[in-house]
């Protein structure tokens, strides 16, 4: 009976042990991915929230955490980048510079288009430093909308733990966009060329009516003066018959 009670016990001991050596093997791989959301959301009249629907993302990975610091990998090795000062300055720079050299050498990363809340998802994202670029402006209504390159790593270290879903909402410039002549409005506009000649055209026609009045009135008193002359001659006439 006690033998079989050992053998119980350590039985059981066996088996916790090995769950110990299980257990922290279990919880890096369940972690060894995240998931990134991105929120395009920007803010209009006011206190209002618009998602911009459409837009489309791209995030590269460009270094891994090994050995307590970031270790460039991938397409990115030969990028000139100090990545051990890392506050908001030298982190805009190297986006920035990291974008250029995607834009340059025609680098395609993962893509993902924001839904109708805004949301762009990238699921199962191994851990490490990536670089997110927006590929078009998004535009809403009379205004286009773009974000600059940023960095971001997975997973996020928030408060000392360790975040593996990631959710970043990028910070969006507003351009209005130019106004738009209206073809109808500017055919009904008036030329001040064709005003002008209009103008000169009227005051030609109105010369030449006046022209033609007054000769009128000149042929009308000449004949009228002819009458008269004719009627006095014949009163003339018959005055000297009557002497």
């Amino acid at each position: 009976m006690k033998k079989g009670n050992k053998r119980y016990k350590i039985s059981i001991g066996i088996f916790f042990c090995s769950l110990l050596f299980i257990m922290p093997f279990g919880i890096a791989y369940a972690k060894e991915y995240g998931n990134v959301i991105i929120k395009a959301i920007i803010q209009k009249d006011g206190d209002d929230r618009h998602a911009l629907q459409n837009v489309s993302f791209a995030i590269y990975k460009v270094a891994d955490w090994k050995d307590s610091e970031w270790t460039q990998s991938g397409d990115f090795l030969h990028v000139s980048l100090n990545l051990d000062d890392m506050d908001s300055l030298h982190q805009k720079q190297n986006a920035q510079m990291l974008a250029d050299y995607v834009h340059e050498h025609g680098l395609k990363g993962i893509q993902s288009t924001t839904n109708s809340q805004g949301e762009a998802v990238f699921t199962k994202q191994e851990a490490g430093m990536y670089l997110l670029v927006q590929e078009k402006q998004a535009t809403l209504q009379d205004s286009i909308y773009s974000s600059a390159p940023s960095l971001f790593s997975v997973p996020l270290q928030m408060d000392g733990k360790e975040q593996w879903e990631v959710v970043i909402e990028p910070k969006f410039e507003n351009k209005t966009l130019p106004i738009q002549d209206d073809d109808s409005s500017a055919s009904h506009q008036k030329d001040p060329s064709s005003a002008t000649g209009n103008d000169a055209s009227s005051s030609a026609n109105k010369d030449v009516q006046t022209k033609d009045i007054t000769r009128r009135i000149e042929i009308l008193s000449l004949f009228l003066g002819s009458g008269g002359l004719l009627l006095l001659y014949g009163k003339y006439r018959k005055a000297s018959q009557n002497l």
